[in-house]
């Protein structure tokens, strides 16, 4: 739960600085008149927002590997998964591997999705501390209720790409 909760602080911070910097600085002017225009500074900004946010996923999921190498080690990846006591309900033809990878892809889409979203409010709100509140609102919040056992936002929270 805590490198969960460490990972959308990240997210947060990463993507409510990027481009709410432009306008306070008014750099926008300047990139509106290059050559490669806003299109490319806006692509290349969500590409450095994808690789350092996949870095720190990378990071936040060590102790879970870890872990997995300490109770099943690394040759048992392509074992059933439903020798896994609490996984027992999958399908049986996926590995343990397999079902790790599906894992990690839940993760990555739901922090694409953090990235997107928290740029957009940074976009339209062309303030930082705003766009890091109302990011904090609508998805740390939730999973916080979440593991305080309120379920009250589970229908609209990340909680379970990130918790899968």
């Amino acid at each position: 739960m805590i490198p969960t909760i460490i990972l959308c602080l990240f997210v947060i911070v990463c993507g409510s600085q990027m481009f709410p910097y432009e306008y306070q600085n008014n750099i926008q002017r300047v990139t509106l008149i290059t050559v490669k225009g806003n299109k490319t500074t806006i692509y290349y900004k969500y590409i450095v927002s994808f690789v350092v946010c996949l870095l720190f996923l990378l990071i936040t999921m060590c102790p879970i590997i870890v872990l997995f190498h300490q109770s099943y080690g690394f040759s048992s990846l392509g074992a059933s998964i439903i020798s896994i006591e609490q996984l027992s309900h999958l399908p049986f033809y996926l590995s343990i591997g397999m079902g790790c990878l599906i894992s990690l892809l839940l993760k990555l889409f739901a922090i694409i999705c953090m990235i997107v979203v928290t740029h957009a409010i940074a976009l339209k709100t062309r303030n930082s501390i705003l766009t890091s509140f109302i990011a904090v609102l609508l998805f740390l919040v939730p999973i916080l209720l979440t593991y305080g056992n309120y379920h009250i936002f589970d229908s609209i929270s990340l909680y379970p790409l990130l918790m899968n």
